[in-house]
């Protein structure tokens, strides 16, 4: 009979997870996910990341929308459907490691925790970015190897738990520190208890998987280099050129205050009254997880998916120690701090259009602008016509179906002072008089390089305007 109940309550926590990700079905892309959805739409014309578009993400990611796409078809809404599905199975992950940590009742919390929080506007749950996906093998990999501590034949859980945290890291790189809490702990089991080291290697095995793959597809394509320079060069220069960020990091904060409060209380317990192991693993993974947020210096909103699973568990944790075996008590509570504090916001966006969900949680209407743009521009041109942007909304590219005239598919990595950014002006500026596009969309008028203006204004006649938004065409030749 408690099995029944605990599928019934999970199933529950699943419906209202899907009902309140409803009114993002529909939003619109934002940055990030359309330079994803652009190089993903690029792979089925033979194109790679990195060599033909310029991104420094992880490349799982872009195979992720492919795969997507080329199953559920080339749109928005597989993709958003497709990132609901992937948070679900994320509380259902949540889950299995709470049990594991906490028990039945704590891992119903935990769950319930994780799946309002994980879908909060402000931290950007319900968008398809790097750290929504990277989330759902990286809580898997834990709970793989708390697993493998539980069972006298160990090497394939531990097998397991590389296996998804390889997927994590090629997924988003800062995945690695919590592999290495995992791999860490597991070295000091060993030199303690002077066990083999198999279990070692099936770890290291089992992350090398994914990345070797990887790799290897990318050496088959002629790409390798491409790959090892936009995974790994070019992140260690973004990181190096990064200065600290804080975009709405007051509401990010805010919107996970129940969590924050909770967890700090669940530190003190852990720290001063669990002896057990899977207490002091789980203080050092969100710990990592924490730190993977500030290593990026820039405080956007969707880095912090990463601790909401941790938070979750250690806000779980709390409550159980708060109630007691009154477990009814800590269900009310939970309940009434949650239609208190957060439902009311939630409810709140839930009831806006797309376009204002959008408008509202970035704070510019960018996103909203660009598929107006992109119908306006897919109008005009043909297929085989190329586009290109000044400025950083790829998901133009995506929506009109038309191609980039530059690899530069954002304007980013073109305005630094440093050496490296005066080569790639030089380089665009090469690609654009080598094959000129139809059109030139200057996405940000304020943001100016002058021999760019200057080939624009000389080949260039404007043509319209969707707010600061400046569309020019190529100039025919009589």
């Amino acid at each position: 009979m408690q099995i029944y109940r605990t599928v019934l309550t999970l199933a529950l926590i699943l419906v209202v997870q899907a009902v309140l990700f409803q009114p993002y079905l529909s939003e619109p892309f934002e940055r990030d996910e359309g330079a994803y959805a652009y190089i993903a739409q690029r792979l089925s014309s033979g194109e790679l990341p990195y060599r033909d578009s310029y991104d420094h993400k992880p490349p799982m990611i872009y195979f992720i929308y492919a795969s997507v796409f080329k199953f559920f078809g080339t749109s928005m809404a597989a993709i958003r459907s497709f990132t609901l599905l992937v948070s679900l199975l994320t509380t259902l992950a949540v889950f299995f490691l709470a049990w594991l940590i906490l028990g039945r009742f704590g891992a119903i919390v935990s769950a319930l925790l994780y799946a309002f929080y994980a879908g909060n506007p402000y931290i950007q749950g319900t968008s398809a970015n790097t750290e929504t996906f990277m989330v759902l093998p990286m809580v898997l990999s834990l709970a793989f190897f708390l697993l493998a501590l539980r069972r006298e034949q160990k090497l394939g859980w531990l097998f397991l738990a590389g296996l998804c945290s390889g997927l994590a890291v090629m997924i988003k790189q800062v995945a690695l520190l919590n592999f290495l809490v995992i791999l860490g702990y597991y070295v000091f089991i060993c030199l303690r208890q002077r066990k083999d080291w198999s279990g070692v290697a099936a770890l290291l095995i089992g992350l090398a998987v994914v990345p070797m793959l990887t790799v290897g597809y990318f050496f088959l394509k002629d790409a390798w280099s491409a790959l090892l320079h936009g995974y790994l060069l070019e992140n260690l220069l973004y990181v190096s050129r990064k200065v600290w960020v804080w975009p709405r990091l007051w509401l990010v904060l805010q919107e996970l205050g129940l969590l924050w409060g909770l967890s700090a209380l669940a530190i003190m317990l852990i720290w001063f009254n669990e002896k057990e192991d899977k207490f002091k693993i789980i203080l050092a993974w969100a710990l990592a997880s924490g730190l993977g947020v500030f290593m990026g210096r820039a405080f956007y909103g969707h880095y912090f998916i990463q601790v909401v699973p941790a938070l979750a568990i250690l806000a779980g944790y709390s409550l159980l120690k708060i109630a007691g075996s009154n477990w009814r008590l800590v269900l009310l509570a939970f309940l009434a701090l949650i239609f208190s504090m957060d439902l009311f916001s939630r409810i709140s966006f839930g009831l806006l259009s797309p376009e204002l969900i959008s408008q509202k949680k970035y704070g510019i209407n960018n996103f909203v602008v660009a598929g107006q743009v992109a119908e306006f521009i897919k109008q005009k041109t043909l297929p085989k016509d190329r586009l290109f942007i000044w400025g950083a909304e790829p998901e133009v590219y995506f929506y009109s179906q038309r191609a980039a005239a530059s690899h530069y598919i954002y304007y980013y990595p073109l305005l630094y002072k440093d050496k490296k950014s005066q080569q790639a002006r030089l380089a665009l500026l090469t690609e654009l008089k080598e094959a000129p596009p139809e059109y030139i969309i200057w996405v940000e008028p304020r943001v100016v390089y002058g021999p760019l203006l200057n080939y624009v204004k000389a080949g260039y006649n404007y043509l319209a305007s969707f707010g600061r938004w400046q569309i020019w065409r190529r100039k025919r030749i009589k």
